[in-house]
């Protein structure tokens, strides 16, 4: 398919970029930013806890 108009080219370029951008950062929280917290707690040998 050969498309004569550039603007059109564009817009669609445009689209894919968008969509692989967003694709990419939906496991990095919203657009990168936030993200899920956690505290990893360590059992030891002498059943105390190391945070």
């Amino acid at each position: 398919m050969k498309i004569n108009r550039p603007w059109l080219k564009q817009m669609m370029m445009f689209g894919l970029v968008l969509m692989a951008w967003i694709s990419m950062s939906a496991e990095a929280g919203l657009f990168g930013f936030g993200g899920t917290s956690w505290k990893e707690e360590v059992l030891l040998h002498d059943g105390g806890e190391l945070l």
